[in-house]
């Protein structure tokens, strides 16, 4: 049995399966995706490379902070590798979030004329912050070769690893967008939780500068999560030493997903009004 869901036709909401809705959604968020990605470097001097610069900046002011001056450690891995590896992620994260908490209000010229799924808004800055992603991956090779960490077989399981990551970045992206229209004081108040998300994840430092009374956080955080397994696999070339952790993020992660679909869903109609 389908999910019933509300479409806007002839100026009246009308049922429609949630199968449908997934192939109305599917073309027209590549399609916004790649526009996405287009418009946020046209007339950029870098371009893409942005994605290298943006990691390489906070890798300079944080880690010559920490392990410059305060000698913080990399696990007895490279840092620079080891701490462009957690970089790329929490960019992706972080850019993805960013772009899209108020890509609803954004957009409102069009959400508010036309119908389409409204997830597709907030879904195509994860989608263009993807492949930021994968030029910030292409950086993370160039540094395991330089510092002669190398690669392994191990690469092949990244995206396996990265599925946590997706889900709650789209989770977290249509939520935030969703909300904002209801509530603008939070795009003020994102920036300041995402920064307490940096933080509070070892992308910079390692776990073990945390006393052992916090590292439960580290469990129920899904950026430290990845960010841990994929070090394993990119520096360490072997499987991630916590595999319940990853699979209980993705299935966290996936149903975070399914329930702020239905949140948006059930508020759809009031969108375009408050819009």
């Amino acid at each position: 049995m389908t999910t019933p869901e509300f479409i806007a036709e002839g100026g009246v909401w009308r049922s429609v399966g949630a199968r449908s809705r997934l192939r109305q959604a599917w073309p027209l968020l590549v399609v916004w995706a790649r526009r996405e990605f287009r418009v946020r470097y046209r007339q950029s001097a870098l371009g893409g490379l942005w994605a290298i610069v943006q990691p390489a900046l906070t890798l300079a002011i944080y880690g010559g902070l920490l392990h410059g001056a305060l000698k913080v450690g990399s696990e007895g891995l490279p840092y620079l590798a080891w701490a462009w590896a957690g970089l790329a992620l929490w960019s992706f994260m972080v850019n993805s979030l960013t772009s899209a908490s108020s890509s609803l209000i954004n957009s409102a010229g069009i959400t508010g004329k036309v119908y389409f799924p409204r997830e597709i808004v907030p879904l195509a800055p994860v989608g263009a912050c993807s492949i930021d992603l994968l030029i910030g991956f292409c950086g993370t090779v160039v540094l395991l070769i330089v510092q002669g960490v190398g690669l392994s077989w191990h690469v092949v399981l990244l995206p396996v690893v990265l599925v946590p990551l997706f889900l709650w970045t789209a989770a977290l992206g249509i939520l935030m967008a969703t909300l904002t229209v209801f509530i603008r004081d939070l795009r003020m108040v994102i920036p300041f939780v995402l920064q307490m998300m940096f933080l509070a994840s070892p992308i910079v430092y390692p776990p073990s500068v945390l006393p052992r009374s916090v590292h439960w956080v580290l469990a129920v955080n899904p950026v430290a999560a990845v960010v841990t397994a994929a070090r394993d696999l990119l520096l360490r070339h072997e499987l991630p030493q916590n595999p319940l952790v990853l699979l209980a993020q993705t299935g966290a992660g996936l149903t975070a997903l399914i329930l702020v679909l239905a949140y948006l869903r059930s508020v759809e109609p009031r969108l375009a009004d408050v819009l």
